[in-house]
């Protein structure tokens, strides 16, 4: 969606290491790792720097979305 055609083996290799960095204790929920990880491996795939913070940001925002969704489904069927 932000225009970037990325190739999926590149993704497949970077996008773990990300998120492995993510869970070690640097910052409150990864937040600013994630993107300076993003900018670091993308800009090597000819990314922008500020496509590649949105990316990032895109991402926290779609997971944090669907951690709210996922809430609030469970709090509707746990109420008795």
């Amino acid at each position: 969606s932000l225009g970037e055609d990325l190739p999926l083996l590149y993704l497949a290799a970077i996008l773990p290491v990300i998120r492995l960095v993510m869970q070690l204790p640097l910052s409150v929920g990864g937040f600013g790792v994630r993107e300076v990880l993003y900018v670091y491996f993308f800009t090597y795939m000819g990314v922008s720097t500020e496509t590649a913070a949105a990316i990032g940001l895109v991402g926290a925002t779609l997971g944090y979305l669907n951690a709210i969704i996922g809430a609030v489904v469970d709090l509707i069927y746990h109420i008795d």
